[in-house]
């Protein structure tokens, strides 16, 4: 079996570019004296303002999206307003003088002060996975995978994700040619890694995701995580006429289903059928 993660919000209990965000104005602050948090600020507003503006220009709007390919026309197309914003955080230089071993030390410092939450049932798994000899690995759109790697110790799992340098630019995986920043980007990833996992051995893959970024990928086959039925993911499928049922309700032949954290994928049986 070959287990694939999200991170934000689904390994994790929220999302965490904003600790992240914040460990490097606190970086920049004690090692250059300088106070980025305005500037972060601004990335932050500018990003919603011009996602809003997308959203709202976007000829079908979400009560008129009912098949799922709308959904992934819409979600594809704010790939110009991620970039954007990408630019915007390099200009910022609120990662400039963070290499990789300062990023994962800031990682790890997350977790340990509880700034970061992973979700119940992951260390469970994760002993599960090394059990049975399951391959498992990590596709985020994150911005820096030193960051995800350093919170996800003491499991050492391959990440797939966006990479913050020194200079302060955000680079994508080198396979993808640019940045990963949308659902469509995520299938490539997880395409990617499935495939050089299937030259040695075939077997069942499941994806973990919580976000509408994590559709494409689930729609392969996977499991929701969500606190309840009402998270955005959940009523975007429910609209586009996907049935999700519950991991402890699922009928044979189910390939997508929802579970409120990792206890629950395991007690329910699904891994084992």
């Amino acid at each position: 079996m070959h287990l694939v993660f999200d991170f934000d919000g689904t390994i994790t209990q929220q999302d965490t570019i904003g600790v992240l965000a914040g460990s490097a104005i606190e970086y920049q602050k004690e090692h250059d004296d300088r106070d980025l948090q305005t500037a972060w600020d601004q990335v932050v507003q500018s990003y919603v303002s011009d996602y809003r503006r997308y959203s709202l220009d976007h000829p079908v709007p979400p009560e008129e999206r009912k098949c799922v390919q709308d959904e992934i026309r819409f979600l594809s197309g704010s790939k110009e307003v991620e970039e954007t914003s990408l630019q915007r955080v390099a200009d910022s230089q609120v990662f400039k003088g963070m290499d990789a071993e300062k990023l994962s030390r800031a990682g790890q410092e997350a977790v340990k002060t509880g700034k970061i939450k992973i979700r119940d049932g992951f260390a469970d798994l994760m002993s599960l996975a090394e059990e049975k000899g399951w391959d498992v690995d990590v596709v985020s759109v994150n911005w820096s995978r030193a960051f995800i790697q350093g919170a996800l110790l003491p499991h050492r799992l391959r990440v797939i994700a966006n990479d913050a340098h020194v200079d302060g630019t955000i680079l994508g995986p080198e396979f993808l040619g640019g940045c990963m920043t949308n659902g469509h980007e995520k299938r490539e990833a997880l395409e990617y890694v499935v495939m050089e996992k299937r030259r040695l051995e075939k077997g069942r893959v499941i994806y973990f995701g919580d976000s509408t970024t994590d559709m494409e990928c689930l729609l392969q086959g996977g499991i929701v995580i969500s606190a309840d039925e009402n998270s955005s993911l959940m009523k975007t499928l429910r609209r586009v006429g996907e049935p999700v049922p519950h991991v402890a309700e699922r009928e044979a032949g189910s390939t997508l289903m929802w579970a409120r954290d990792f206890k629950e994928v395991l007690s329910s049986g699904v891994l084992s059928s």
